[in-house]
Protein backbone atom coordinates (compact mmCIF):
# COMPACT_ATOMS: atom_id res chain seq x y z
CA UNK A 1 0.00 0.00 0.00
CA UNK A 2 1.53 3.73 -0.80
CA UNK A 3 -0.03 6.83 0.67
CA UNK A 4 0.89 9.88 -1.46
CA UNK A 5 0.27 13.45 0.13
CA UNK A 6 0.42 14.84 -3.91
CA UNK A 7 0.00 12.27 -6.60
CA UNK A 8 -1.68 13.93 -9.56
CA UNK A 9 2.06 14.73 -10.36
CA UNK A 10 2.74 11.03 -11.41
CA UNK A 11 -0.13 10.45 -13.14
CA UNK A 12 -0.85 9.02 -15.60
CA UNK A 13 2.50 7.53 -15.00
CA UNK A 14 1.17 5.56 -12.21
CA UNK A 15 -0.56 2.93 -13.15
CA UNK A 16 1.97 1.30 -15.66
CA UNK A 17 4.53 1.29 -13.16
CA UNK A 18 3.23 0.06 -9.81
CA UNK A 19 2.11 -3.76 -9.91
CA UNK A 20 -1.23 -4.65 -9.11
CA UNK A 21 -0.81 -5.91 -5.54
CA UNK A 22 0.02 -2.53 -4.66
CA UNK A 23 -2.47 0.31 -3.97
CA UNK A 24 -2.50 3.85 -4.21
CA UNK A 25 -4.58 6.32 -2.23
CA UNK A 26 -3.54 10.21 -2.67
CA UNK A 27 -5.06 14.11 -2.11
CA UNK A 28 -6.12 16.22 -4.82
CA UNK A 29 -5.83 19.74 -3.63
CA UNK A 30 -6.96 21.55 -6.82
CA UNK A 31 -10.63 20.67 -7.25
CA UNK A 32 -11.49 20.51 -11.24
CA UNK A 33 -15.21 20.27 -10.91
CA UNK A 34 -15.03 24.21 -10.06
CA UNK A 35 -12.85 25.74 -12.97
CA UNK A 36 -14.55 23.03 -15.72
CA UNK A 37 -16.38 25.69 -17.63
CA UNK A 38 -13.58 27.70 -17.67
CA UNK A 39 -10.88 24.89 -18.88
CA UNK A 40 -10.03 24.39 -22.59
CA UNK A 41 -11.41 21.09 -24.47
CA UNK A 42 -8.14 19.63 -23.74
CA UNK A 43 -7.65 20.13 -20.15
CA UNK A 44 -11.54 18.94 -19.96
CA UNK A 45 -10.67 15.63 -21.84
CA UNK A 46 -7.41 15.86 -19.40
CA UNK A 47 -9.18 15.51 -16.13
CA UNK A 48 -11.88 13.33 -17.07
CA UNK A 49 -9.31 10.38 -18.52
CA UNK A 50 -7.55 10.96 -14.75
CA UNK A 51 -10.32 10.37 -12.88
CA UNK A 52 -12.09 8.00 -15.10
CA UNK A 53 -8.71 6.05 -14.18
CA UNK A 54 -8.74 6.31 -10.40
CA UNK A 55 -12.03 5.06 -10.47
CA UNK A 56 -11.84 2.28 -13.00
CA UNK A 57 -7.96 1.04 -11.84
CA UNK A 58 -7.64 -1.37 -9.31
CA UNK A 59 -4.37 0.07 -8.31
CA UNK A 60 -5.96 3.40 -7.17
CA UNK A 61 -7.62 2.35 -3.37
CA UNK A 62 -8.72 5.83 -1.81
CA UNK A 63 -8.88 9.23 -3.87
CA UNK A 64 -9.42 12.20 -0.76
CA UNK A 65 -10.64 15.71 -1.89
CA UNK A 66 -9.46 18.02 0.36
CA UNK A 67 -12.10 20.12 1.91
CA UNK A 68 -14.78 19.20 -0.67
CA UNK A 69 -17.58 16.79 -0.09
CA UNK A 70 -19.35 17.69 -3.20
CA UNK A 71 -17.03 16.56 -5.28
CA UNK A 72 -16.44 13.35 -3.84
CA UNK A 73 -20.44 12.77 -3.57
CA UNK A 74 -20.51 14.04 -7.51
CA UNK A 75 -17.59 12.01 -8.27
CA UNK A 76 -18.89 9.04 -6.75
CA UNK A 77 -22.40 9.15 -8.40
CA UNK A 78 -20.72 9.68 -11.81
CA UNK A 79 -17.94 7.54 -12.07
CA UNK A 80 -20.48 4.71 -10.04
CA UNK A 81 -17.43 4.19 -7.15
CA UNK A 82 -16.79 4.78 -3.73
CA UNK A 83 -13.27 5.94 -4.20
CA UNK A 84 -13.70 9.50 -3.78
CA UNK A 85 -13.38 10.54 -0.17
CA UNK A 86 -14.05 14.00 1.31
CA UNK A 87 -11.04 14.43 3.48
CA UNK A 88 -10.64 17.72 6.09
CA UNK A 89 -7.98 20.35 5.67
CA UNK A 90 -6.60 20.58 8.92
CA UNK A 91 -5.56 23.81 10.99
CA UNK A 92 -2.50 23.85 13.15
CA UNK A 93 -3.65 24.60 16.46
CA UNK A 94 -0.96 27.15 17.80
CA UNK A 95 0.51 27.59 21.49
CA UNK A 96 -1.45 30.81 22.96
CA UNK A 97 1.21 31.33 25.31
CA UNK A 98 3.40 32.23 22.38
CA UNK A 99 0.87 34.60 20.83
CA UNK A 100 1.25 38.28 21.66
CA UNK A 101 -0.48 41.74 20.39
CA UNK A 102 2.14 43.06 18.65
CA UNK A 103 0.64 46.11 17.47
CA UNK A 104 2.52 48.37 19.56
CA UNK A 105 5.96 46.94 18.20
CA UNK A 106 5.07 47.48 15.18
CA UNK A 107 4.09 51.03 15.34
CA UNK A 108 0.67 50.75 14.70
CA UNK A 109 -2.13 52.72 16.25
CA UNK A 110 -4.95 51.20 17.88
CA UNK A 111 -7.38 53.45 16.09
CA UNK A 112 -5.88 51.80 12.35
CA UNK A 113 -6.78 49.49 10.29
CA UNK A 114 -4.67 47.03 10.48
CA UNK A 115 -4.32 44.36 6.94
CA UNK A 116 -2.07 41.32 7.39
CA UNK A 117 -0.74 39.04 3.93
CA UNK A 118 1.60 36.24 4.02
CA UNK A 119 1.88 32.89 3.82
CA UNK A 120 4.92 32.95 0.59
CA UNK A 121 4.01 36.36 -1.71
CA UNK A 122 3.42 35.63 -5.17
CA UNK A 123 1.70 35.95 -8.34
CA UNK A 124 -1.57 33.71 -7.85
CA UNK A 125 -1.30 34.90 -3.92
CA UNK A 126 -2.79 38.66 -5.68
CA UNK A 127 0.30 39.96 -4.03
CA UNK A 128 0.86 42.58 -6.49
CA UNK A 129 -2.92 43.08 -6.42
CA UNK A 130 -2.74 44.33 -3.27
CA UNK A 131 0.04 46.95 -4.17
CA UNK A 132 -1.47 48.20 -7.07
CA UNK A 133 -4.86 49.01 -4.93
CA UNK A 134 -3.43 50.77 -2.25
CA UNK A 135 -2.11 52.54 -5.53
CA UNK A 136 -5.62 53.08 -6.09
CA UNK A 137 -6.98 54.46 -2.69
CA UNK A 138 -7.86 58.19 -1.41
CA UNK A 139 -5.22 59.26 0.87
CA UNK A 140 -7.29 60.03 3.22
CA UNK A 141 -8.27 56.42 3.51
CA UNK A 142 -4.79 55.65 3.52
CA UNK A 143 -3.67 57.56 6.51
CA UNK A 144 -6.87 55.13 8.80
CA UNK A 145 -4.86 51.94 7.01
CA UNK A 146 -1.45 49.64 8.05
CA UNK A 147 -0.46 46.89 6.01
CA UNK A 148 1.86 43.92 6.93
CA UNK A 149 3.43 41.80 3.90
CA UNK A 150 4.87 38.17 6.09
CA UNK A 151 6.99 35.61 4.49
CA UNK A 152 8.86 35.11 1.25
CA UNK A 153 8.24 37.39 -1.51
CA UNK A 154 9.08 34.69 -4.79
CA UNK A 155 11.47 35.45 -7.13
CA UNK A 156 8.82 35.60 -9.97
CA UNK A 157 7.80 38.64 -8.22
CA UNK A 158 10.39 40.39 -5.76
CA UNK A 159 11.77 43.24 -8.33
CA UNK A 160 7.84 44.48 -9.65
CA UNK A 161 7.33 43.78 -5.75
CA UNK A 162 9.62 46.51 -4.25
CA UNK A 163 9.40 48.63 -7.28
CA UNK A 164 5.87 49.28 -6.07
CA UNK A 165 6.06 49.22 -2.68
CA UNK A 166 8.27 52.55 -3.23
CA UNK A 167 5.25 53.70 -4.51
CA UNK A 168 2.82 53.51 -1.48
CA UNK A 169 5.75 53.89 1.48
CA UNK A 170 5.13 57.30 1.60
CA UNK A 171 1.23 56.70 1.18
CA UNK A 172 0.72 54.50 3.77
CA UNK A 173 1.93 52.73 6.48
CA UNK A 174 3.89 49.43 5.41
CA UNK A 175 5.83 46.54 6.83
CA UNK A 176 7.81 43.87 4.81
CA UNK A 177 9.34 40.57 6.34
CA UNK A 178 10.97 38.76 3.63
CA UNK A 179 11.94 35.67 5.22
CA UNK A 180 10.92 32.31 6.66
CA UNK A 181 8.51 33.66 9.61
CA UNK A 182 7.54 31.44 12.50
CA UNK A 183 4.43 30.63 13.59
CA UNK A 184 4.54 32.21 16.61
CA UNK A 185 5.04 35.37 14.59
CA UNK A 186 2.36 34.95 12.59
CA UNK A 187 -0.09 33.61 15.00
CA UNK A 188 0.84 37.27 16.87
CA UNK A 189 -0.04 39.20 13.35
CA UNK A 190 -3.23 37.09 13.28
CA UNK A 191 -4.25 38.19 16.70
CA UNK A 192 -3.30 41.84 16.11
CA UNK A 193 -4.92 42.29 12.51
CA UNK A 194 -8.38 43.20 11.71
CA UNK A 195 -8.35 41.69 8.20
CA UNK A 196 -6.59 39.12 6.22
CA UNK A 197 -5.92 39.47 2.42
CA UNK A 198 -6.08 36.07 0.10
CA UNK A 199 -6.88 37.66 -3.32
CA UNK A 200 -6.09 34.51 -4.66
CA UNK A 201 -6.21 34.18 -8.49
CA UNK A 202 -6.50 30.19 -7.83
CA UNK A 203 -9.36 29.37 -5.75
CA UNK A 204 -10.32 25.72 -6.65
CA UNK A 205 -8.20 24.68 -3.85
CA UNK A 206 -8.79 24.87 0.14
CA UNK A 207 -6.25 27.52 1.82
CA UNK A 208 -4.50 27.07 5.16
CA UNK A 209 -5.41 30.93 5.60
CA UNK A 210 -8.78 30.48 6.44
CA UNK A 211 -7.86 28.47 8.96
CA UNK A 212 -5.89 30.99 10.67
CA UNK A 213 -9.00 33.30 10.25
CA UNK A 214 -10.92 30.70 11.92
CA UNK A 215 -8.76 30.13 14.60
CA UNK A 216 -8.10 33.92 15.89
CA UNK A 217 -11.64 35.43 14.93
CA UNK A 218 -10.38 37.59 11.91
CA UNK A 219 -11.68 37.84 8.73
CA UNK A 220 -10.60 37.64 5.34
CA UNK A 221 -10.71 39.57 2.19
CA UNK A 222 -11.17 37.18 -0.79
CA UNK A 223 -12.79 36.33 -3.72
CA UNK A 224 -16.19 35.21 -3.94
CA UNK A 225 -15.79 32.19 -6.34
CA UNK A 226 -15.13 28.71 -6.77
CA UNK A 227 -13.96 25.69 -3.51
CA UNK A 228 -12.81 28.79 -1.64
CA UNK A 229 -15.25 31.43 -1.80
CA UNK A 230 -17.72 28.73 -1.21
CA UNK A 231 -15.99 27.82 1.93
CA UNK A 232 -15.61 31.61 3.24
CA UNK A 233 -19.53 31.78 2.71
CA UNK A 234 -20.55 28.75 3.93
CA UNK A 235 -18.27 29.18 7.46
CA UNK A 236 -18.84 32.28 8.02
CA UNK A 237 -15.13 33.46 7.53
CA UNK A 238 -14.76 36.97 6.15
CA UNK A 239 -15.65 39.19 3.92
CA UNK A 240 -15.87 37.99 -0.50
CA UNK A 241 -15.38 40.48 -3.53
CA UNK A 242 -16.66 39.72 -7.24
CA UNK A 243 -13.28 39.41 -8.53
CA UNK A 244 -9.30 40.25 -7.38
CA UNK A 245 -8.95 43.67 -9.87
CA UNK A 246 -6.86 46.16 -7.63
CA UNK A 247 -10.15 48.39 -8.26
CA UNK A 248 -12.46 45.85 -6.23
CA UNK A 249 -9.97 45.20 -3.83
CA UNK A 250 -9.31 49.53 -3.34
CA UNK A 251 -13.18 49.51 -2.67
CA UNK A 252 -13.56 46.79 -0.21
CA UNK A 253 -10.62 48.24 1.68
CA UNK A 254 -11.89 51.90 1.78
CA UNK A 255 -15.75 50.09 2.50
CA UNK A 256 -13.73 48.19 5.59
CA UNK A 257 -11.14 51.14 6.63
CA UNK A 258 -14.52 53.13 7.05
CA UNK A 259 -16.89 50.63 8.66
CA UNK A 260 -17.59 50.79 11.80
CA UNK A 261 -18.71 47.17 11.70
CA UNK A 262 -16.94 44.38 13.21
CA UNK A 263 -17.15 41.36 11.31
CA UNK A 264 -17.73 38.01 13.93
CA UNK A 265 -15.94 34.97 12.27
CA UNK A 266 -17.95 31.46 12.64
CA UNK A 267 -15.87 28.76 14.63
CA UNK A 268 -18.04 26.27 13.37
CA UNK A 269 -14.86 25.77 10.62
CA UNK A 270 -12.56 24.64 13.91
CA UNK A 271 -15.12 21.70 14.76
CA UNK A 272 -14.73 20.20 11.24
CA UNK A 273 -11.49 20.69 10.14
CA UNK A 274 -9.10 19.48 13.06
CA UNK A 275 -5.89 17.50 13.01
CA UNK A 276 -7.91 14.12 14.21
CA UNK A 277 -10.62 14.97 11.75
CA UNK A 278 -8.00 14.62 9.15
CA UNK A 279 -5.56 11.75 10.40
CA UNK A 280 -9.59 9.93 11.32
CA UNK A 281 -10.53 10.16 7.35
CA UNK A 282 -6.93 8.92 6.25
CA UNK A 283 -6.82 6.20 8.51
CA UNK A 284 -10.45 4.73 8.45
CA UNK A 285 -9.81 3.77 4.85
CA UNK A 286 -6.39 2.28 5.49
Amino acid sequence: FVFLPSFIEFFPALPSVITRDVKISGIIYTIPLYHWEEASAVARLRESLYYWTFAKSRVFKDIFMLNDAVSARYLNAKLETDKFKHLPDPFVPLDKRDITDIRSELGIAPAKKMFIHFGGLGRDKGTLNILDAILLMQEEDLKQAAFVFAEVVYDDIKKEFYEKLKLIEDKVQVQVFDQFCTYSFLGSLCFSTDYILIPYKRTSNSSGLIGYAAQFGKPVIAPDERLLGKLIRQFELGITMADTRPKTIAQVLSQQINSDVDYVVSSEYLKLNTVDSFAEAIFHFL
